[in-house]
């Protein structure tokens, strides 16, 4: 074992190879995610487990530090994890995962109990917090494979923004796809900011906008990488209760002016995460209140 993690046992199994697993159709997978420059050093990052005693024995255990890793010292340790649970978990257990910080932000791997939802034979439920979107969440897999987690780890360490293009293209693959089947028009994602009086204070609220035939569908507390979540999850506003629409190609930003079931006037302030996706957005909208859209 690397020396970060002395004093614990060995693992039971050689990393697994970093071959492209096979791909399934219609299923995200990382070729999909373009390649970015690769760094010029070697890199170490901070390595975290849980669910696992210091011989690698499921216990359910909290997360803890292993140390500061390569590479082949990362992909070690996660070779070393159970890849199976002995029991079902209780609440109190936390499950067997691994959690390695990135210079461009976080990539956690949790192991996916049997029976669950997207369970195969070895399945991971993998996500990232991207720095420069530190508010959003990305699922990046719900159900991968054991060579796609090991492939994921090794583009971490290899590519200098992996992160951030897996970010744009597992974004670009839920839209394409729930397009395609005709759930919306359009999907932008941002964040729009809300007061919390416990903090005194606004905090950026991960959101997304979806443009139906019929109205705005917005989903508060958005997770990136997810499919268009139920009804009851989501704020409709029909374009007949639109007052105004006022988007900036240059900031990203878009205020969403209409009147609530009440007759109310309220009001959305809503920052994209890219202008460019604003513009498209606002293409769309000229089929629908073109008489109540600003753009500027």
């Amino acid at each position: 074992m690397p020396e970060a993690v002395v004093g614990e046992e060995a693992p039971s199994r050689p990393p697994a190879p970093t071959a492209t697993p096979p791909q399934i159709p219609g299923r995200f997978t990382l070729s999909m995610v373009p390649p970015s420059a690769p760094y010029t050093k070697e890199q170490r990052y901070t390595v975290r487990i849980s669910g696992v005693s210091p011989q690698f024995v499921f216990n359910g255990s909290k997360t803890r530090k292993v140390g500061k890793l390569r590479l082949n010292e990362a992909l070690q340790v996660f070779a070393a994890l159970p890849r199976d649970y002995p029991r079902p978990l209780s609440r109190k257990d936390s499950p067997v995962g691994m959690v390695v910080d990135g210079r461009e932000g976080v990539l956690k791997m949790v192991l996916k109990p049997r029976g669950s939802r997207k369970r195969v034979e070895e399945a991971y439920f993998v996500w990232c917090h991207v720095a420069p979107l530190s508010f959003y969440e990305l699922t990046l897999f719900d159900g991968a494979t054991y060579e796609e987690v090991v492939q994921a780890i090794s583009r971490l360490y290899r590519e200098s923004e992996f992160l951030r293009n897996a970010f744009k293209a597992k974004e670009q693959f839920i839209r394409d796809s729930e397009i395609r089947e005709g759930k919306y028009l359009d999907k932008l994602l941002g964040h729009i900011m809300l007061y919390y009086a416990d903090y005194e204070d606004f905090r950026s609220i991960p959101t997304a906008i979806y443009t139906a035939s019929d109205g705005f569908l917005v989903w508060i507390k958005a997770t990136g990488g997810e499919e268009l979540p139920p009804p009851q999850e989501l704020v409709f506003i029909p374009f007949e209760r639109v007052r105004e629409v006022k988007a900036s190609l240059k900031s990203g930003e878009m205020k969403i002016k209409f009147f609530d079931e009440k007759g109310k006037k309220q009001e959305i302030e809503f920052r994209s995460l890219s202008g460019e996706n604003v513009g498209r957005c606002c293409q769309i909208l000229m089929s629908f209140v073109p008489d109540r859209l600003r753009v500027k």
